[in-house]
């Protein structure tokens, strides 16, 4: 192993995506109780750790996969500067901290949630991978669940119909999000012969299920103001037009993948905003 430095680590523990799984924890928390307890902060850095520890264990599955691909050949495993040994050590270090403080947090059942997310990420997600070009949707499975422990470890009911709709744009957003992202470095996956839709369909079926998963995504948002989970009104029409945004970015998803990429993100983070700003019943003025 060679000279291993703290951005060594962040890098290893991807610390801004751990920090957004936090964050999507937080959201989930107070969208069920929208005022701060120490509940609120002890799931979201169970999270936190949980994340960066999967991203370890992960890092270490994929180390050879990571080393032919330009986006992720720089990392510290495949570079030789934190060993595999190292890298596994810490990312079970991390996932058993974050477990301990996510039962601290909301007891047992989200103990059992947070070892769930990991089994299925480390243990079916990234050995998939390489098998079938739909690993990706297993992967979101797990990917969707940091608003769920959020609402959960708080005491949110898990039948709730507002947990339903978040969890449901979690999971439907990461699909084209992750497809628009491997089409930037689709030879490096060619060369990985990862089973990507994008590499083993033809072009015209992999545009039509990429418009599919849009569509599906902007029915999804669209389906928050139509039930009534949204008090303002002036809050449902925030929510339509980022539905509409999504319907517009389907038409641009092959042709301009960046625009589209960017506006999926937007709308997810649009939503999240109005969701917890009706939550809180903070009023806002369209005009």
């Amino acid at each position: 192993m060679g000279r291993c430095t703290i951005a060594d680590v962040a890098m290893l523990i991807r610390w801004r995506v751990s920090l957004m799984v936090a964050g999507a924890t937080f959201f989930g928390a107070m969208l069920a109780v929208p005022h701060v307890t120490i509940t609120h902060l002890l799931a979201s850095l169970a999270t936190f750790l949980l994340a960066g520890g999967c991203s370890a264990i992960n890092q270490v599955q994929e180390a050879d996969l990571d080393a032919v691909i330009p986006r992720t050949a720089s990392r510290p495993i495949p570079c030789g500067r934190i060993g595999h040994m190292y890298g596994s050590l810490m990312g079970l270090a991390l996932v058993t901290v974050g477990w301990m403080v996510l039962c601290l947090a909301g007891g047992l059942t989200s103990l059992l949630v947070g070892i769930g997310i990991v089994a299925v990420y480390n243990g079916l997600y990234t050995p998939l991978k390489r098998r079938t070009s739909f690993a990706l949707l297993v992967g979101a499975a797990a990917g969707a669940m940091p608003p769920v422990v959020g609402w959960l470890a708080v005491g949110g009911h898990p039948a709730s119909p507002m947990l339903v709709v978040v969890y449901t744009l979690y999971l439907l957003w990461q699909i084209p999000h992750f497809w628009l992202h491997a089409a930037r470095d689709r030879e490096a996956y060619r060369k990985a012969r990862l089973p990507l839709p994008l590499l083993s369909l033809p072009h015209e079926r992999y545009a039509r299920l990429l418009k599919v998963w849009f569509h599906a995504y902007a029915v999804a948002v669209l389906m928050v103001p139509a039930f009534p989970l949204l008090e303002g009104v002036g809050m449902r029409i925030m929510v339509t037009l980022c539905g509409i945004a999504l319907l517009f970015a389907a038409t641009l998803a092959v042709r301009k993948r960046r625009v589209a990429l960017h506006i999926a993100d937007a709308v997810l983070c649009a939503v999240m905003v109005v969701l917890l700003i009706d939550r809180l019943a903070i009023p806002v003025s369209l005009f």
